[in-house]
């Protein structure tokens, strides 16, 4: 992939880096335009310069953790590696100490070749194969998603010790892409899958939910929370502790 750097003229130099992507210093005051702008010039006086790239602003992701700390200092961060997987961004969030929502074992695997550790992962898709149940274990990410009976089975045939996370099914009106369709279970049938858990004395420790992608809804987001809610005081009338 081609990338950019700065000169010590604080000009820009078009650079084939080895392998990885890099990450660059630019001059106060200079846009992800700016760069492009001048990527598309410089391409013009070079042979093979006739392939995509990108840019992005790591700056911008380290302003949005800060902002995420300061309006929100109670809730820890896991990063959908689905929605931008280029190693400066899952780099930059690593070096941030954030945590990470990996939908398959190849995700996982990317996310634990960065360094970060395996407390630090979610594996949120709620229907696994069962090699990347088995992959999970080996790499000892524990934390999972589910949303029906037969993954309950699963899971306690394959991995009895998963800290398993029940997915809600929420009200995704409006958003650009809608999950629940697919995904989520209602709330009379999460009562259902969490009483088949504890019988089954597997260890359900919360929920999750996805309002889908795009969503403008703040109701959405509020009903979700107080669907949430419903289940975790329905838990622990069955003794347990989300």
């Amino acid at each position: 992939m081609n990338g950019i750097k700065i000169t010590s003229e604080d000009k820009f130099s078009i650079y084939q880096p080895p392998s990885e992507q890099p990450v660059a210093v630019v001059p106060d005051g200079t846009t992800c335009i700016d760069v492009a702008r001048n990527v598309v010039q410089r391409s013009k006086h070079e042979q093979d310069w006739d392939e995509s790239f990108f840019v992005c602003d790591v700056g911008w992701i380290l302003d949005q953790n800060k902002r995420w700390k300061k309006e929100l200092p109670r809730v820890e961060v896991y990063y959908a590696v689905k929605a931008n997987s280029l190693q400066p961004v899952i780099s930059t969030l690593a070096a941030l100490g954030c945590g990470f929502d990996c939908a398959s074992k190849n995700e996982i695997a990317m996310v634990l070749n960065y360094g970060v550790s395996n407390d630090k992962i979610i594996y949120s898709h709620p229907c696994k194969f069962t090699s990347h149940i088995l992959f999970a274990k080996d790499k000892g990410v524990d934390t999972m998603t589910f949303d029906n009976e037969e993954e309950i089975y699963k899971l306690k045939e394959f991995y009895p010790e998963a800290r398993l996370v029940l997915r809600l099914r929420v009200k995704d009106n409006g958003a650009r892409t809608k999950f629940g369709d697919k995904f989520g279970a209602s709330l009379e049938y999460s009562k259902d899958l969490v009483t088949k858990a504890i019988k089954l004395k597997m260890n359900v420790v919360g929920v999750s939910f996805h309002v889908g992608s795009g969503c403008p809804s703040i109701d959405s987001f509020a009903t979700a929370i107080k669907d949430s809610r419903r289940i975790f005081d329905f838990a622990r009338e069955l003794g347990l502790q989300f």
